[in-house]
């Protein structure tokens, strides 16, 4: 995992006389060697005939090369591109995704570098991708579905688009104008490498993104971001460091929404303790009603709830269902008979008498009967 971070930091420049001294004073003086040294800046890779791989099959053997049993692809990205009037290369952030390839599933650590000016940038984010899926944190606490919908080119993997960071606005705004070709034959700090080539061309952006690809391991080592001239982004590059761990060391929710907010918090003990006082009806916690009605989710529970809309609506318990890109949907309210009685004698409950607001009608669901009320609330 460290030789890559070495090779890397050698290719600084500025680095190489720190990097060198500090690591001869722990001894390791063949790393120095072979990753910093005037000649030979890697060990030799063996050789492996590519010459026939496609950018689908390229695609799929980096999906076979983040897949093992019982283990976990952790990956940290480091990102250092051209800031400032005299575009010196600088740190920009750096992004760990842990990746169980085998379900479809990874998590996204973003942190901007401390040294940026993040005025208009977010300084850190998670997010989690589970199968099409991914979950990103809105208000804190709280988290949002949607379709994962920026890919590379030509791939619709979610995984790997994001572990390949496709979703980068010169991508994802360019996207029809975007060319993907394998190569086979480069090199990369000296070694033996293959790539994915994106080359941008459109109205905003143009350049070439290259990922340089372990022939051997066939996972991500570095990536180029060029810009053509007036290309309309910095240039920038990013190094690679992976290792696997094996799953059953990991936090079990670490690829669980529920860590990040999706959804409500703790809703079982909050249901045991309402269903105490006043039996819970409800629609699990996610929920898919059909005919073209989007799902539900319960994002929040109340339990004594003091009244949500006016104190008329004092409830045992108060279930909040929206859909998972945050828009509103059912609440559901769980009233003791007593607690019901004073809400039909509130001014908000005699609405419901009134039968010029309210229509009724009849409906059985799982075995009991129900009546539906429509009206609008005051």
């Amino acid at each position: 995992m460290r030789a890559s971070s070495i090779a890397y930091a050698c290719a600084g420049g500025d680095m190489n006389v720190r990097t060198a001294v500090l690591l001869l004073l722990i001894g390791s003086v063949l790393a120095i060697a072979t990753a910093c040294g005037k000649e030979q800046h890697g060990p030799p890779t063996a050789t492996v005939d590519l010459s026939n791989v496609t950018v689908d099959e390229a695609y799929a053997r980096l999906s076979r090369a983040m897949t093992r049993e019982g283990q976990v692809l952790h990956t940290r990205v480091s990102v250092s591109s051209e800031q400032g009037s005299a575009g010196q290369m600088r740190p920009y952030y750096t992004t760990d995704f842990w990746i169980d390839a085998s379900t479809k599933s990874l998590r996204e650590e973003y942190r901007l570098d401390p040294s940026v000016d993040a005025y208009d940038l977010a300084t850190q984010r998670t997010l989690i991708v589970v199968g099409p899926y991914v979950y990103t944190p809105d208000d804190p606490d709280e988290a949002l579905r949607s379709d994962v919908k920026d890919f590379c080119p030509q791939n619709s993997d979610p995984v790997i688009s994001y572990l390949l960071e496709c979703g980068g606005i010169q991508l994802r705004q360019e996207a029809a104008s975007t060319r993907a070709r394998f190569d086979a034959n480069l090199e990369h700090e000296g070694r033996r490498a293959a790539a994915l080539v994106f080359e941008v061309d459109g109205e905003v952006f143009r350049g070439t993104f290259t990922t340089y690809i372990d022939p051997a391991t066939f996972l991500p080592i570095a990536r180029k971001a060029e810009p053509a001239e007036g290309g309309g982004f910095p240039r920038s590059i990013a190094a690679y460091e992976h290792e696997f761990v094996d799953a059953g060391s990991l936090d079990p929710s670490l690829f669980d929404p529920h860590s990040i907010g999706y959804g409500a918090e703790d809703a079982r003990a909050t249901l045991d303790a309402i269903a105490t006082e006043v039996p819970v009806h409800w629609l699990g916690e996610e929920f898919t009603p059909g005919d073209g009605l989007p799902e539900l989710v319960l994002v929040r529970l109340y339990k004594d709830d003091p009244g949500y809309f006016k104190e008329d609506w004092k409830a045992g318990g108060h279930l909040v269902y929206e859909s998972p890109g945050g828009l509103s949907g059912v609440d559901i309210f769980l009233w003791t008979p007593s607690e019901f009685d004073a809400f039909m004698r509130s001014e908000s409950g005699a609405v419901l008498n009134d039968p010029l607001c309210v229509g009724r009608s009849a409906l059985t669901v799982g075995g009991g009967d129900a009546e539906i009320e429509d009206l609008d609330l005051p």
